[in-house]
């Protein structure tokens, strides 16, 4: 991350955030307050299947919320 200065940063998945920052307070998806290496970090729901906490439009509508800020931060 500091090599390659990314923007924006993705977790995919609730549970490996809150492992990335040695923590086990709850996480929300979506960008958190936390920056890494002056990255936004955006948190994702983990697509598995396993995963019935998030319907697929939840999902999907935190896919494309991503998507959209990383076409901004490459335009």
């Amino acid at each position: 991350m500091t090599r390659f200065r990314p923007a924006c940063i993705g977790f995919v998945g609730l549970t490996a955030y809150r492992e990335f920052r040695g923590s086990r307070s709850p996480v929300q998806c979506g960008f958190q307050e936390q920056l890494i290496e002056g990255a936004d970090v955006f948190v994702l729901p983990n697509p598995s299947g396993r995963n019935a906490h998030y319907s697929y439009q939840d999902m999907l509508r935190s896919w494309r919320e991503l998507a959209r800020r990383l076409r901004r931060a490459c335009a």
